[in-house]
């Protein structure tokens, strides 16, 4: 009797093991990246906050290695789409998305992966929407490291070449805090894409006009009471522009984007 009863409290104990790890991942796989507590403030040109849950880390420590691959694909997705600096779409296009991003973030991976893709396709290649970059520091723990790959991607901005460069990186995602991101990895990327000459980017990474960016950035991001990535301002014709914060659905994007068409 007191052995079936021990073998019965040891299967319900790894039983509970098993629930508990699986919790745990789900959790991780569904938190966003805080940088501090606080509600989102209330400011005049957001008007609504779409809060949802991350679609879950796609990075993987294989990934990172030689920093190059979906390189071909993203081209291919990008082709034919203006790019100038940090902006991607049609100059004229009457609604701007404006995304606030940390490169090692894999709840802004799993976005542009999914939801970005989608709108990539139908609202900035029809002229509808364009995007623009903007950088705020949420999974990057070290200041520096932060600083040294969002500066990467500005500088290929300067050749019209920034979303090639971000979209490559989250394919290339490496596990949290293994320190993928290194010279190495971000030389790899800037190498892999077409048409962006490396010696200029390399010298364009020296520019303290890109670091001043992050700042300005920054205080942009805090201004809208923004902590964690991706959070987005949707603007349009109509006032007023819409908040979206997470990993937000192309549904819900599009509900969005039409509160502030005219």
């Amino acid at each position: 009797m007191s052995s079936r009863t021990g073998k019965r409290a040891q299967l319900r104990a790894e039983r509970q093991a098993r629930e508990a790890e699986a919790a745990a991942a789900k959790a991780r796989k569904r938190r966003l990246y805080i940088l501090g507590g606080g509600l989102l403030a209330a400011v005049a040109v957001v008007a609504i906050i779409i809060a949802v849950g991350s679609g879950g880390s796609s990075s993987s420590g294989s990934k990172a290695a030689g920093g190059q691959q979906g390189a071909r694909e993203v081209a291919t997705e990008l082709a034919g789409v203006p790019q100038s600096g940090t902006t991607l779409g049609q100059p004229g296009a009457p609604v701007t998305i404006t995304e606030y991003a940390d490169l090692q973030c894999p709840v802004c991976a799993d976005f542009n992966t999914t939801t970005f893709n989608q709108l990539l396709a139908n609202e900035v290649k029809s002229g509808k929407v364009k995007f623009v970059f903007r950088s705020l520091q949420t999974a990057t723990h070290d200041a520096g490291t932060f600083k040294t790959q969002q500066v990467a991607a500005l500088a290929a901005g300067k050749q019209n070449k920034l979303w090639n460069y971000v979209e490559l990186f989250y394919r290339n995602q490496g596990a949290e805090g293994s320190g993928y991101v290194t010279p190495e990895f971000l030389n790899g990327l800037a190498k892999s894409i077409p048409a962006l000459d490396y010696s200029t980017w390399t010298k364009d990474r020296g520019n303290p006009a890109l670091e001043a960016q992050l700042g300005a950035d920054a205080q942009a991001a805090s201004s809208l009471g923004f902590n964690s990535t991706p959070s987005f301002v949707v603007k349009g014709p109509k006032f007023p522009s819409q908040g979206v914060v997470g990993a937000a659905s192309y549904e819900q994007f599009q509900k969005a984007i039409a509160a502030v068409q005219s």
